[in-house]
């Protein structure tokens, strides 16, 4: 065998690996990748389409829901398994430190600070999840991993139609944070080759790829957060709808907020905003952009994915969030990019899709370490820079922000509690 079919059958053993840990004797057979990925589109008449997500955000947000959950949680989610629908896995989460544990398949996500969660939260918690994509999203995934030893990641762009989900747990305990009460709770190796720890269902993320989102980003993301006070016998009816949107409002500001104005791209929950609003954290997304209990509030949803891209050989990572003095940070960083349009301009996008940018960026790290031979430097020598000065649109649209972010940076400057730098990015 030569050394480049070495390469080669280890590379293809390493994208069906679904964890590198064992998977303990009572939990077999642990953690299943779904990864038989379909190589045309499915015709189907998706229930969502016929709801206005501009007009009727709770209405569009259970549709997805409902159609997330069919199958799945017969199939106690081993979404390979669905008999309604088979849902698929992105390869190479299993590597790195924040690979997947092999019971579930559970990823390390942000952690979660003292009071982010609830007033009675003193300890920080630690935030796992588990994402997967129906079969539209999943001929993405496939044509990107069609040659598993040289990802193609030139053009990606997943197909009207598409639909991704994630299930969030937390090892949070009910005393500190109440809402979780009677959540569901799964074991999870989450400290690797010791004791399973139990995680309670906290919140559940969604992403639909809808061609009446194309003026904007060309996705709408939402989430739901489980609520032990809300109405319903069955946990999956106590998932209460955060938000929703389809746009990232560039042009909002903390005096926006401040004076009460609604998002013009995107819905949120008046009633959960306003519970989050009194902890230190103020808000879900920066100025009240949406964005989930578990995620960065210096951020939110579709800006934290725009940033989703092949980085190739640069080992810098782009910021978690912007620093909310810096009026063209901001502006770039919120910024509403279409599919094939990099968060930072001579780098490949991965419209929005962060689960392939992890993989993408762990089969990198894996080739560098173990097999430097056959590093693929798709940018070469002349790689753009990870900074903030490589702007798309800035010239246009920078003038008529500042004049309304002035009287802000005069009034207040907002200054985040917690870092920019987080662990986990999804």
């Amino acid at each position: 065998m030569t050394p480049e079919e070495a390469f080669q059958e280890e590379a293809i053993n390493q994208i069906q690996t679904p964890s590198r840990f064992r998977v303990p004797d009572n939990y077999l057979p642990g953690f299943q990748l779904s990864t038989a990925f379909p190589t045309t589109i499915p015709v189907d008449t998706n229930p969502w389409e016929a709801v206005d997500f501009r007009t009727d955000p709770k209405d569009y947000l259970a549709a997805v829901l409902t159609y997330v959950l069919e199958g799945n949680i017969d199939a106690d989610w081993r979404v390979g398994e669905n008999a309604t629908r088979i849902w698929y896995h992105a390869p190479w989460m299993h590597f790195g430190r924040r690979g997947r544990e092999p019971i579930r398949g559970l990823t390390l996500e942000r952690g979660a600070r003292p009071f982010e969660l609830h007033e009675n939260q003193t300890d920080r918690t630690r935030n796992w999840a588990v994402g997967f994509y129906n079969a539209a999203g999943a001929t993405t995934l496939g044509s990107v991993w069609q040659n598993p030893s040289a990802p193609d990641t030139r053009n990606v762009v997943f197909p009207v139609g598409t639909v991704s989900a994630k299930l969030l747990f937390t090892d949070a305990s009910v005393d500190q944070v109440p809402y979780l009460a009677d959540s569901l709770v799964w074991d999870a190796q989450i400290n690797r080759n010791r004791t399973p720890v139990k995680m309670r269902l906290l919140q559940l993320d969604i992403a639909v790829r809808d061609a009446r989102a194309d003026s904007a980003t060309g996705w709408v993301f939402g989430t739901f957060v489980y609520r032990a006070d809300a109405d319903g016998e069955e946990i999956w009816d106590r998932l209460v709808p955060v938000g929703l949107h389809w746009g990232n409002d560039p042009m909002r500001t903390l005096v926006d907020h401040n004076n009460s104005l609604p998002l013009t791209e995107g819905w949120m929950n008046a009633v959960i905003s306003q519970e989050f609003y009194a902890l230190p954290r103020k808000w879900l997304g920066l100025w009240g952009r949406m964005n989930g209990p578990v995620d960065n509030s210096g951020s939110a949803c579709l800006a934290c994915h725009s940033r989703a891209m092949d980085l190739g050989e640069t080992r810098d990572r782009p910021p978690f969030a912007p620093d909310s003095s810096d009026a063209a940070e901001v502006l770039h960083y919120f910024a509403n990019r279409g599919s094939t349009e990099p968060f930072f301009e001579g780098f490949r996008s991965l419209d929005y899709s962060l689960q392939l940018a992890d993989g993408v960026a762990n089969y990198r790290e894996w080739v560098r370490s173990n097999h430097p031979d056959f590093v693929d430097d798709i940018y070469g020598t002349a790689a753009a820079a990870i900074t903030f000065n490589t702007m798309s649109a800035l010239e246009r649209d920078l003038p008529e922000y500042l004049q309304r972010v002035a009287p802000m940076l005069v009034e207040e400057v907002y200054e985040s509690p917690f870092s920019r730098s987080d662990v986990g990015d999804e």
